[in-house]
């Protein structure tokens, strides 16, 4: 299964992990928004995490989605995203 399916089939799965977390504003980016998704990529997430938040703040979220959705994920932030294309990213990013 892709990730944009797997993501269609377990929205709320994702929100509720983000939630779990301390995670706000769950967006998708990538290829599952221009729809350039395939079976062997991951999900890439957006999110926005609580002041002081650590790496393992992330790596909850990114294993329990991971695990509900049977599809590699990579969870970031904005400040995690390269300065050159930080915009761009943030602009087509679509709420989860």
């Amino acid at each position: 299964m892709n990730p944009s399916e797997a993501l269609h089939n377990h929205r709320d799965a994702v929100r509720h992990a983000a939630r779990r977390a301390g995670a706000h504003k769950v967006r998708g980016f990538g290829s599952v928004v221009h729809g350039q998704d395939t079976d062997d990529i991951d999900l890439d997430l957006l999110m926005d995490v609580p002041r002081g938040a650590t790496l393992l703040n992330m790596v909850r979220p990114q294993k329990s989605i991971a695990d509900e959705l049977g599809v590699p994920v990579d969870v970031l932030t904005v400040h995690d995203l390269p300065p050159r294309c930080r915009e761009r990213v943030v602009q087509e990013a679509q709420p989860i």
